[in-house]
């Protein structure tokens, strides 16, 4: 049964995070991806394989990202899409870099002078 786009983006997301802070876990997403993704609920049917496409980063939105991983139940072998970790203040779209630019905000989480 495919995988409805909201259960995989939730998961999707919480595999994306743990390998782009995580050093080990991105080394057992390589070595093992489909016994590790299982674990965080991207199920792979048994004698399925996982491919992990690091060449489509940036390419790809999160629709493909489900097509192709959907694709994986019925083919048995899934992909994987593993961008690079975003860079935080660096411009990611047209228009983001008047945002990029503004450094007057406070982005951490105590308490300083331009948050009160």
């Amino acid at each position: 049964m495919p995988m409805d786009p909201a259960t995989f983006t939730h998961n999707y997301s919480k595999v994306l995070v743990n390998a782009w802070t995580d050093k080990n876990y991105l080394s057992l997403l390589l070595k093992d991806p489909a016994s590790l993704l299982n674990q965080a609920g991207l199920l792979v049917k048994p004698g399925g394989t996982v491919d992990i496409n690091q060449a489509m980063a940036g390419k790809a939105d999160i629709n493909a990202a489900v097509d192709a991983w959907n694709q994986g139940e019925k083919s048995g072998r899934y992909v994987l899409y593993l961008p690079p970790q975003p860079q935080l203040g660096m411009e990611t779209s047209a228009g983001a870099s008047a945002v990029a630019a503004d450094t007057s905000y406070c982005c951490c989480c105590t308490p300083c002078c331009t948050c009160t």
